[in-house]
């Protein structure tokens, strides 16, 4: 894998220079397509010191996992569509269930 040599923000995307040939990177899937090179000049990239490397947080927060369930990143289009069919589920449960509370009370 080749890394990184150079980013430019162009066209509301990040453009990434990998090797010789120019990406935009999607910020919703994280998916790279193919962009022809920048206008402007390309910010240089320097590497980053070691101290910080090793201070990166390997774990992943519930929030992370939730956004890439509901956001299709892990089973795709299918993934977002079960999210979708099992919150309706749950609407249905919540509104039958308060319905025939409701009803019990009031003797119907």
């Amino acid at each position: 894998m080749k890394p990184v040599t150079a980013v430019v923000w162009q066209d509301d995307a990040y453009q990434l220079q990998i090797g010789q040939d120019w990406f935009a990177l999607d910020l919703l899937s994280y998916q790279l397509m193919a962009a022809t090179a920048p206008a402007e000049p390309a910010a240089v990239l320097q590497v980053l010191p070691a101290e910080l490397a090793a201070a990166r947080n390997e774990s992943i927060s519930w929030q992370r996992v939730l956004l890439d369930l509901h956001s299709g990143r892990w089973f795709g289009s299918w993934g977002v569509w079960v999210v979708d069919v099992a919150a309706l589920i749950l609407l249905f449960l919540a509104l039958s269930g308060a319905w025939i509370w409701f009803s019990r009370k009031r003797g119907f």
